[in-house]
């Protein structure tokens, strides 16, 4: 992942040249000639496309990226650039292996790998639905398979597509049995690396290194540097050889196991990409090498076409483009078109973002003067994550709704969806919503709603961008940041929203403006984020815009004295109470009052601290003599719920009736045997009342 946050570029850089679509990586075609001649090299390239698909193939559950060729010959070189930054100065490093799919990698496996710096220039160039860039300049160091026992490394410089050799070195294997030219002579490199320095004077100093397997890195070319004319600054990337079967007949693929961009003095890391994305999407038909795959190149899950190779035509588009009539602005909800499906744009997952619990996102967006009537949902996705609906290569949906019944897809998902509604038939007609999503496999689930706001105090409008910024961070009562419950904090063009639970899910509250989520359903763990629109019909044009999009720094969480602390409603520790338990009138039974703080062990395995009461908790320290069939109840009513369910009891003295749990981790008895053989039995036991609601503040 990279190592940093930034503002997402594809929204603000409001430069055609990029392709239709928001991207992480730019497909390029270095040189047109394939195999590239001109120079008497055996150089292969194709456009093509960066794809996670072969993981789930090969059963590789770490991050890795393999190319896809969406033209030319199997065996040929993709090469892609990293978009979002243009260096100076750089160390670009990448780490290529090889993946077989079938049959045993021989002399022929291995075809060509390779590292590139300062790439500009080109053209745009179209191939129905694939945009890459030909005729570009920059560096390029490859390594290239001439024969069963020669390595080649290349450094070229590229000028609008005319080749320059700059180096050119056989590879020297680091023992006799690779440098035969054995069965075993199919490795890449262990890793390339390029360097350029400004050397001043209108001029940089070009270095390439490589390292092998179980080897030091070495200098290629003699350790010379190369002083040539300064190139524009521009962009770092790599190529990596696309499937293929070898003349032996082994099936394999190239893959790109790390990617690392830093200054040339590697006083920090520009971008670092180990593949190891948040929400991986398997495209179909992988038996075929020249499957399409577009998960890996997009900056977005759930953009474009994300999945082919379905029957015919596109299986969903997810349909986040770049505005061609208003630079700076990704739209969507305008349908691009599809043979097979009616599409409704939905959640869009940043692939690269980060899995950590605590989150802040800040949006600028704008409901576009399009379809006004229609009703939209437009906001941010947070601790989210989209599920395979099916094992092996299952497809993950990312619609919004479901064609068939117009309902919105909320199975399969976890997280919090948390968006602005515009309805101009609705009052409010602007709201937010926060919508939960529980995991729920049922295809008619849609998530759960648990809080709204009435945004009509902030005078929102058609044509005019809003900020929304949400911080997501877990909160244990006392204090935002630990803990096990989760609080929300909602902003709307800097106003702070608060907002109001829904009645129907027992543990939602409000604590000075945050929404806090008490639930054990409540999603506690770390999740993707992502962009959220879902509206109610596909529109004639785009509906809305999305001007900015970044993951900011968190703010300083206030400090809630318990005094100032609101009471926050959890759930009843009745809830999912079941079984009882039946004492004679002979038992000795000691009743307490207790006020101390307790455990309750939820049955989900949470354990929640039910603070100091208002009203005392009961609790009854109970023996008794029972009889074989009286024991028995007693044993299976332990084993069933132990000492975190709640049951019912009623008092043998008084006959009113509790809700009670077990009240230690154990169940002690003495076992006898009298005249006849029958057996007694002397139980110790303690329970304890549990309450029908509660509410949690350390100082009552």
């Amino acid at each position: 992942m990279p190592e940093q946050y930034w503002g997402d570029e594809a929204f603000d850089d409001g430069s055609p040249v990029y392709g239709s679509s928001p991207q992480l990586y730019i497909p390029i075609e270095p040189w047109s000639t394939s195999p590239e001649t001109t120079t008497g090299r055996s150089l292969r390239v194709a456009d093509g496309t960066l794809f996670d698909g072969i993981q789930q193939l090969a059963n590789r559950t770490d991050g890795l990226a393999t190319s896809v060729r969406n033209s030319g010959t199997a065996g040929d070189a993709v090469w892609v650039v990293e978009r979002q930054n243009v260096v100076s100065d750089s160390d670009v490093l990448m780490s290529p292996s090889l993946v077989p799919l079938a049959g045993t990698p021989d002399n022929d496996t291995f075809k060509h790998f390779g590292v590139c710096s300062h790439v500009s220039g080109g053209t745009l160039t179209s191939a129905g639905e694939d945009e890459y860039y030909t005729g570009v300049t920059g560096y390029f160091l490859i390594e290239e398979k001439q024969s069963a026992a020669s390595h080649r490394v290349l450094l070229l410089e590229l000028s609008s597509g005319s080749i320059t050799v700059l180096g050119n070195q056989q590879v020297q294997e680091v023992d006799a049995q690779h440098a035969s030219g054995n069965a075993f002579d199919f490795f890449p490199p262990r890793e390339l690396r390029l360097t350029v320095e400004d050397a001043g004077g209108g001029q940089q100093r070009v270095r390439a290194y490589r390292k092998v397997f179980g080897a030091r890195e070495v200098q290629l070319f003699g350790g010379s540097a190369f002083l040539r004319t300064a190139l524009a600054d521009g962009r770092c990337g790599f190529g990596i050889q696309s499937r293929r079967t070898s003349s032996g007949g082994c099936d394999s693929t190239g893959a790109c196991n790390s990617f690392t961009i830093r200054d040339y003095a590697k006083t920090g890391v520009v971008f670092s990409d180990s593949f190891a994305r948040t929400q991986r999407i398997a495209a179909r038909g992988l038996t075929d090498g020249t499957t399409e795959g577009r998960s890996l190149a997009q900056a977005w899950a759930g953009d474009l076409q994300t999945q082919s190779g379905l029957g015919t035509g596109r299986w969903f588009a997810g349909q986040l483009l770049r505005d061609t009539g208003t630079a700076g602005r990704a739209v969507t909800g305008n349908d691009v078109g599809s043979p097979q499906l009616t599409e409704w744009p939905g959640y869009m997952i940043r692939q690269d973002s980060s899995r950590e619990r605590a989150q802040r996102l800040q949006v600028t967006a704008v409901r576009l003067n399009q379809d006004t009537n229609t009703r939209t949902e437009t906001g941010v996705l947070m601790r989210f994550n989209v599920l395979r609906t099916s094992g092996g290569l299952g497809m993950v949906e990312l619609r919004g709704r479901n064609p068939s019944t117009t309902k919105r897809f909320g199975y399969y998902r976890t997280g919090y969806a948390i968006y602005i509604v515009h309805d101009t038939s609705a009052t409010p007609a602007w709201q937010l919503e926060i919508r939960h999503h529980n995991g729920s496999t049922s295809i008619s689930y849609e998530g759960d709603v648990i809080a709204t706001a009435d945004l009509t105090s902030l005078g929102l409008s058609i044509g005019v961008s809003f900020v929304f910024d949400i911080e997501i961070r877990n909160f244990d009562g006392t204090a935002i940041g630990q803990g096990g419950f989760v609080s929300i904090l909602t902003k709307v063009n800097a106003t702070t929203i608060t907002p109001t639970p829904a009645a129907e899910y027992s543990g939602v509250a409000v604590v000075d403006s945050y929404l806090v989520d008490t639930r054990s359903e409540a999603t506690t763990e770390a999740g993707g984020w992502g962009l959220y629109h879902c509206p109610d019909a596909i529109g004639a044009g785009d509906l809305v815009g999305f001007l900015d999009f970044a993951s900011l720094t968190l703010t300083d969480p206030p400090t809630i004295s318990p005094e100032e602390q609101a009471s926050v409603t959890i759930n009843a520790e009745t809830y999912g109470a079941t079984g009882t338990l039946t004492l004679t009138p002979e038992a000795t039974i000691r009743e307490s009052i207790v006020t101390a703080p307790t455990v309750h062990r939820m049955e989900s395995g949470k354990t929640q601290v039910i603070a100091r009461q208002p009203r005392g908790r009961r609790r009854w320290e109970c023996s008794a003599v029972m009889e074989r069939a009286d024991w028995e109840a007693l044993d299976t009513l332990w084993g069933s719920n132990g000492a975190h369910t709640p049951f019912n009891w009623t008092h043998p003295y008084t006959g009113a009736s509790y809700v009670v749990l077990f009240g230690d981790d154990s169940l002690t008895f003495d076992e006898q045997f009298v005249a006849g053989g029958a057996a007694i039995y002397s139980v110790s036991f303690t329970l304890d009342e549990v309450f029908a609601q509660s509410t949690y503040n350390p100082e009552l």
